[in-house]
């Protein structure tokens, strides 16, 4: 699956601090409310028809009015932020566009169903994959120490 985000990339409109703490380890942990207008990114979706005829789907997708919380956990060595946490305070207003490729002149898009059955699809993997409680969680402090041994 091929994956792009949209030009220019999703910026932050208002960022807040929830809470900030020390932990008993000592590393300190900042949880953050971030706002965003607007976040925009690309796909494709390798598919087939029930009569074997296999296709790309490019879906372009639009979400307005993130509301996404950050929380990250401070060392004192590099890489400087040992995990980062992200996840979605409620599911985003989106927009999806979907064309065919390589199928001359059959819309996938008329086809009854499959838009709904795509956007079903994104929704439920936002819901069960990064809406609160559920996160998305980057050990960096294990990819840091993974590239180092690399080289």
């Amino acid at each position: 699956v091929f994956f792009a985000f949209s030009n220019p990339p999703p910026a932050a409109s208002a960022i807040r601090v929830i809470r900030s703490e020390t932990q008993v380890d000592g590393n300190n942990v900042v949880e953050l409310a971030v706002s965003s207008s607007g976040v925009g990114f690309s796909f494709l979706i390798d598919a087939k028809l029930k009569l074997g005829i296999p296709f790309k789907i490019a879906v372009n997708f639009e979400a307005a009015n993130l509301e996404a919380r950050v929380s990250v956990v401070f060392i004192r060595h590099a890489p400087f932020a040992k995990c980062i946490r992200l996840s979605l305070a409620d599911v985003p207003k989106t927009s999806l566009q979907i064309k065919p490729e390589g199928l001359s002149g059959i819309d996938v898009a008329d086809l009854p169903g499959i838009d709904i059955w795509i956007r079903s699809a994104i929704e439920k993997a936002t819901v069960t994959q990064v809406l609160e409680p559920n996160a998305l969680y980057y050990d960096s402090e294990k990819h840091w120490n993974n590239r180092k041994r690399d080289t």
